[in-house]
């Protein structure tokens, strides 16, 4: 008699989240026996997308007919021609497998390059000497900022430490810059860990970013191949569940791209993070973290960065936080409510104009919104700020798109629809399939700003949706519609 052996599909990046389990804050940060802490992870999350991207990049070269003497750097040692040219020779299906192959081989001479074999030993050493330095520093400033007066000003905090560059990213994006490159901006700070659980009223245990790397794809293609790379590199981990028995789980979860509110776009897969390195062997149980890759089209990226500032002050509307009341014994908490808006609002307009002026972006500065003290009673003051900031973040980031390959431009459009057509609660029920429930269905981003982006890339906007409700059910094509007469 067989065992069923159950396939678990997880619809949401949260259910996917919820098939790998760990002992709380503690050891998501810290770590256990069975799993590395939040800095070892992210050096192993790090290693393994540097791989993908290299992968990615002699793939793609591959297919546009690159010769061997353009990609032998990044090809094995004992690598002939001849092997070149019949690899070349072959589908593309079998061009990636054989390439992912080649990455994973363990003797170095036969094995594609990877993230350590580009650097030396002595850049590595060096890099870990730095950056135990920079966690001590780290912790030494923490505890300085503690024994400083509760009403201090920041400008008497003592000055971040500056984390050192990975030698590993800087060798491996130097090499595949036409096609990807990596970032990393560190496992979040455990501030900013508190500060999210705190916003998101959730445990600690369940964040599904304290390790986070994004990539930036030149192409719509290359962001889709990426995603295949990374599906072989993270195969399906079997474990035996007290309740389902048997039961294969995903390591890797593809979330639907999303274009937000304010007209970011961005797509994110999260990878299951356990104690196995190998991912082809089988470790016990499911005790694991997740960690978010975000992948996003290059400019989109610059414009990130200065929407940030914008972000900092509208996450000062979030949560219970109120800005006028009827209730006296609220005055208190609005007063300084408002106090810590208006400090927030003057803390990020230097930062944000400092990034402007750095990526020839000025022409934005001047936009910054300004709040009326004069009118700080009226609720409409508050309404106004809050939409001034979204619509300059909405402005930048579609800005953003019309420099994007026209590839990213007919993604976002169709994104930008399907959110729209599975918000209408009239067509709920006619769409084939449904979209997660963790995208956010917005119809904020109004259509004049889906022009300008469908003009700059000589794209047909109505007939992008109308391929959209074919695929999603809501229509049929005209020819099925005339066999249904």
């Amino acid at each position: 008699m067989t065992t069923e052996v159950k396939i678990a599909k997880p619809r949401t990046a949260k259910s996917f989240a919820g098939l790998w389990n760990n002992s709380g804050e503690d050891t998501v940060i810290n770590g256990n026996a069975e799993l590395p802490d939040m800095y070892r992870r992210q050096n192993r999350l790090v290693g393994q997308v540097l791989d993908a991207c290299i992968i990615l990049h002699v793939y793609e070269q591959l297919k546009q007919g690159n010769d061997f003497d353009s990609l032998e750097k990044l090809l094995p040692k004992k690598f002939s021609k001849e092997e070149f040219a019949e690899l070349a020779k072959t589908t593309d299906d079998k061009k990636l497998h054989r390439l992912v192959e080649m990455a994973k081989e363990k003797k170095p001479v036969e094995q594609l390059k990877n993230h350590r074999l580009l650097v030396t030993k002595k850049d590595w050493q060096n890099y870990t000497t730095a950056f135990r330095e920079y966690l001590w520093e780290s912790i030494k400033r923490e505890e300085k900022i503690k024994d400083l007066p509760g009403s201090h000003d920041a400008v008497t905090n003592p000055a971040e430490p500056i984390m050192p560059e990975d030698p590993r990213i800087i060798a491996v994006n130097e090499k595949i810059k036409p096609t990807i490159q990596l970032l990393n901006c560190g496992p979040k700070a455990h501030k900013a860990i508190d500060k999210k659980a705190k916003r998101k009223g959730s445990d600690i245990s369940e964040l599904r970013d304290i390790n986070r790397v994004g990539v930036l794809p030149t192409k719509l293609e290359y962001a889709k191949d990426f995603i295949k790379i990374m599906e072989l590199l993270n195969p399906d981990k079997a474990i035996t569940d007290k309740e389902d028995g048997h039961k294969i789980i995903p390591r890797l979860y593809e979330e639907q791209p999303e274009v937000r509110l304010n007209g970011y776009y961005n797509q994110k897969l999260f990878v299951a993070q356990d104690r196995c390195l190998e991912r082809d062997k089988i470790t016990r149980g499911n005790e694991g973290t997740v960690a978010e890759i975000k992948i996003v089209p290059a400019a989109m990226h610059v414009a990130e960065k200065l929407s940030a500032a914008i972000k900092q002050v509208l996450n000062m509307f979030d949560g219970d936080k109120i800005y006028i009341s009827d209730n006296p014994a609220d005055v208190a908490q609005i007063q300084e409510n408002r106090r810590e808006l208006e400090k927030e609002l003057a803390k990020q307009k230097p930062a944000f104009t400092a990034i402007a002026k750095k990526n020839d972006l000025e022409h934005y500065v001047d936009k910054w919104p300004k709040f009326d003290k004069k009118k700080e009673n009226d609720p409409k003051t508050y309404k106004k700020l809050k939409n001034d900031l979204i619509e300059l973040a909405t402005e930048i980031h579609v800005d953003a798109m019309l420099n994007e390959h026209r590839t990213w431009k007919e993604e976002y459009l169709r994104t930008a629809i399907i959110q729209k057509l599975s918000r209408d609660p009239k067509k709920n029920g006619h769409i084939n399939g449904q979209l997660p429930t963790d995208i956010t269905l917005t119809d904020r981003l109004g259509k004049s700003w889906l022009e300008r982006i469908a003009e700059s890339g000589h794209l047909d906007l109505k007939q992008i949706e109308k391929e959209v409700k074919i695929e999603m059910g809501l229509s049929k094509p005209k020819q099925a519609q005339a066999h249904s007469r």
